[in-house]
C-alpha cells in the first residue's frame, strides 16, 4: 500500500475496493504479531494521508486498535513509531478522530513512546502531538498536563540534524503556545532551539516557515519581555531576515515587528 500514501485516487481506489475492513480486521485477527501490527499501521498511514477525510473517517471504528497494539508492546519501537505515524495521519484537521483518540487513552500512548524511544526519530510521536493539540484544547491541556513540554525541547536538542524532528517541534511549539499563557517552552530555551533549528536548516522552507510561526506563538504569550530578550541576544533578527528574503510565507506581524526595533 505504500503507492497509495501520495495519491488519493489510489487511497480511494484501495477504499472502493475494501481494503479499510481489512486492515481493522488484521489488527483484530493478529494482536500478538507485532510484524503484522507493524505494517497494519503503515496501512492506516498509506490510506490516510494528505487528509483523505473519507478514509479518515472509514477507519474511525479501528482507532482503538492502533492504541492498544500500542499499549499492549510499549518496547517495540518499529510498533511505536509506525502507531504514531497512524494516529498523527488520523488526527490531521479531524476533530471526531482527535476526540476518539484521546478518549481510547492514545495521547498517554503517544508520550510513553515519544518517552521510551526519543532516540528512534521523535519526528511521528512530535506529529501525532501537533496533530492531536490542533484546535483541540482539551487535547491541547492533556498533553501539556502529562509532560510533553520537556519531551519537545528535549526531541529538537538530541535531533539537530534532522529537519522532519526540527519542523514539527516548531509546529508542536506553536500549536501548544497558542494563547497568552506561558507553558514553560521559553525556560526550556524554545527560542534558542527555534533559531538553532532555522540556522541549521536554511534552505528548508517548511523549517524557516514553522520556526517562524512558532516565534509568533512565543510573543504572544506572558514570556513576551523574555522572549524579545532571548531573540535578540542569540541573533534572531539575522536568522528571520535571512529567511524572509530567501522564503515565501506568511508573516507574524509580532515577528517582523522585532527586525524593525
Amino acid at each position: 500500500m505504500r503507492m497509495a500514501k501520495n495519491n488519493k485516487r489510489i487511497q480511494d481506489g484501495f477504499r472502493d475496493a475494501g481494503a479499510i475492513p481489512l486492515v481493522i480486521n488484521t489488527f483484530a485477527n493478529h494482536p500478538s504479531n507485532t510484524d503484522v501490527l507493524n505494517v497494519a499501521c503503515w496501512a492506516v498511514t498509506s490510506l490516510t494521508r494528505n487528509l483523505n477525510r473519507k478514509n479518515q473517517d472509514c477507519f474511525r471504528d479501528g482507532i482503538h486498535f492502533v492504541v492498544a497494539s500500542m499499549s499492549k508492546y510499549p518496547n517495540d519501537a518499529e510498533l511505536q513509531f509506525a502507531g504514531c505515524a497512524a494516529l498523527a495521519t488520523l488526527a490531521n484537521a479531524n476533530s471526531d478522530n482527535q476526540n476518539i483518540i484521546r478518549e481510547c487513552g492514545g495521547i498517554p500512548v503517544v508520550l510513553d513512546a515519544f518517552r521510551n524511544h526519543s532516540h528512534y526519530y521523535p519526528r511521528n510521536a512530535l506529529m501525532a502531538l501537533a496533530r492531536l493539540a490542533c484546535e483541540n484544547e482539551v487535547n491541547k491541556e492533556i498533553i501539556c498536563k502529562c509532560g510533553a513540554i520537556p519531551l519537545i525541547s528535549k526531541a529538537m536538542e538530541e535531533h539537530p540534524t534532522d529537519p522532519a524532528v526540527q519542523g514539527y517541534g516548531c509546529v508542536a511549539i506553536k500549536i501548544l503556545s497558542a494563547g497568552d499563557s506561558d507553558i514553560g517552552f521559553v525556560d526550556l530555551g524554545a527560542v534558542e532551539l527555534i533559531l538553532a533549528a532555522m540556522r541549521q536548516h536554511p534552505t528548508n522552507r517548511t523549517v524557516q516557515w514553522y520556526g517562524h510561526d512558532a516565534l509568533g506563538a512565543l510573543l504572544s504569550t506572558t514570556k513576551r519581555r523574555e522572549v524579545m530578550k532571548r531573540f535578540r541576544e542569540s541573533g534572531g533578527v539575522e536568522v528571520v531576515r535571512q529567511a524572509l528574503d530567501n522564503h515565501d510565507f506568511p508573516r507574524q506581524k509580532n515577528v517582523t515587528d522585532l527586525l524593525e526595533q
